[in-house]
């Protein structure tokens, strides 16, 4: 089983952070990381909803950075 190891610091990923989600993402990447690489697991399929406006790309490409930063294979569908 291969152990992925969080990054301890993504402050260059959220310089640009007015919304101030960078602990809601971290804790999000972390909890999609705990899954990622069980023997014998399954994908997982995760869906973010929300009104317009609200952030949820934003969001989404800041979860992109920080999952690829701690070497998780990443695909994004925005539709």
């Amino acid at each position: 089983m291969t152990v992925v190891k969080p990054q301890e610091n993504y402050d260059d990923i959220f310089t640009d952070d007015k919304l101030n989600i960078k602990s809601s993402v971290v804790d999000f990447a972390h909890l999609i990381e705990q899954d990622a690489y069980i023997e014998g697991g399954v994908s997982k399929v995760y869906s973010i909803a929300a009104e317009f406006g609200i952030g949820k790309t934003f969001f989404c490409e800041k979860l992109e950075q920080v999952l690829k930063t701690d070497n998780i294979k990443v695909a994004k569908l925005n539709i």
